[in-house]
């Protein structure tokens, strides 16, 4: 018993003095104390830091100062689409095929060559944590994509909380405790995000303690986290506000990859298919990040290929041309103006008149797919008065229009 007592007392000595050189108010060392009066072991509230005592503008610099600075260069896996130690997203709509280019891309980074035979990758080992395959299709997926690479370990099942498993998922990350034989991993990847929380994924609140508890984890591991992500149904946003649910989602991340499939269709692993995605980075502060590329994807039962087959200003080209003819189907003549200012809000662009891929873009499609001339000689030969926002379009500028959609005025015609 008096053994018991004079632990009691040098546990509540050594917590008064800890609690004494707090830098908090002194009504709160005053409730923490009376806490300690109870019981050495109560469980105390949160320290309050004192107003006075925060120096919130240590970081303080003039215009002058960071004029004189260089910015340093981010440190990616891959420049422009993987940032080191930070959160990454790749969304897609589903069977789009962003869980096929993601393996891909595991299996260059995971060996330190080249992304699709061009990007360059800093060598990485690899920790997959599939939540979405069962083991048939992770067996043909690893030997059709991956065949004789091997990135890492792939955990897959369907009873992972990162939240809850935090500590475990720590140190499998790390390579400690009951994990200590695996070592440690330098790259986790989640597929999907909607399947390692419980959530509402439409909450801002909510999901900001998923994406804290990653950056937690990123702290802790130094690792690099990259998750997959669903689309929303709206088709018609663009960039990051295509993605699903929350807005934090994206706003927390460092790099966000978007895929479109533009042509072909993706069956159930072990059937031949061929198909062309178009992938665009959505977060333009990544310094010399590229913005889009094409790549031809072709895969069979026994292996799978991956070609970088556009480079951005075709990809660019060919996005644009497909914008510009579905807006004609309406049968109607378009200006370069309102067709600019078209694609700038559906792709969420700031595409100026003057630029040279739209004028090479339309260009090509007047020689193919679009009929051109002025807007007076439209009104002459169709009897029609070209308009944009409820005004005439200016005589001697172009309108452009699909081939065969509209018919010339017999009167008018010579």
């Amino acid at each position: 018993m008096q053994d018991n007592n004079l632990k009691d007392s040098v546990k509540r000595k050594a917590a008064r003095t800890a609690i004494e050189t707090l830098n908090i108010t002194e009504e709160e060392k005053d409730k923490r104390l009376k806490a300690l009066a109870i019981t050495p072991d109560a469980e105390l509230p949160e320290p309050v830091e004192d107003p006075k005592n925060r120096n919130f503008l240590k970081h303080i610099k003039s215009f002058n100062t960071l004029l004189t600075m260089e910015a340093k260069e981010v440190p990616c896996i891959i420049k422009g689409m993987i940032v080191a130690k930070a959160i990454n997203v790749i969304s897609a709509r589903t069977a789009e095929g962003k869980s096929v280019f993601m393996m891909r891309m595991l299996k260059d980074i995971a060996i330190g060559s080249k992304f699709l035979n061009t990007y360059p990758t800093k060598k990485q080992r690899i920790l997959l944590i599939d939540m979405e395959m069962n083991e048939n299709f992770l067996i043909d997926r690893v030997k059709t994509i991956l065949q004789d690479e091997r990135p890492g370990d792939i955990f897959y099942g369907s009873d992972l909380n990162i939240e809850k498993d935090y500590d475990n998922l720590k140190d499998l990350i790390n390579g400690e405790g009951q994990y200590s034989d695996n070592g440690k991993y330098d790259m986790v990847v989640f597929d999907t995000l909607s399947l390692i929380h419980t959530r509402d994924e439409n909450s801002n609140s909510e999901m900001t303690n998923v994406l804290r508890t990653m950056m937690n984890l990123i702290n802790d591991t130094e690792c690099t986290i990259l998750f997959l992500h669903h689309h929303g149904k709206n088709s018609e946003l663009s960039g990051a506000h295509k993605s699903r649910g929350a807005t934090v989602i994206i706003d927390k991340a460092s790099s966000h990859l978007t895929i479109r499939k533009t042509e072909g269709i993706i069956e159930d692993y072990g059937d031949q298919r061929k198909f062309t995605m178009v992938v665009e980075q959505a977060k333009p502060r990544l310094k010399d990040g590229f913005k889009r590329f094409s790549v031809e994807v072709d895969v069979n039962e026994d292996n799978s290929n991956f070609k970088l087959v556009e480079s951005e200003t075709e990809t660019t080209e060919k996005i644009y041309a497909a914008q510009m003819v579905g807006m004609m189907d309406d049968g109607l003549p378009y200006s370069k103006k309102e067709l600019v200012n078209t694609i700038n809000s559906q792709l969420g662009l700031k595409i100026s008149l003057e630029d040279s891929t739209i004028a090479r873009t339309l260009s090509k499609l007047a020689n193919t797919e679009l009929s051109c001339m002025t807007a007076a000689d439209f009104k002459r030969t169709f009897g029609l008065e070209p308009e944009y926002d409820g005004k005439k379009v200016y005589p001697t500028s172009k309108v452009y229009w699909l081939r065969g959609s509209i018919a010339p005025t017999p009167s008018l015609t010579p």
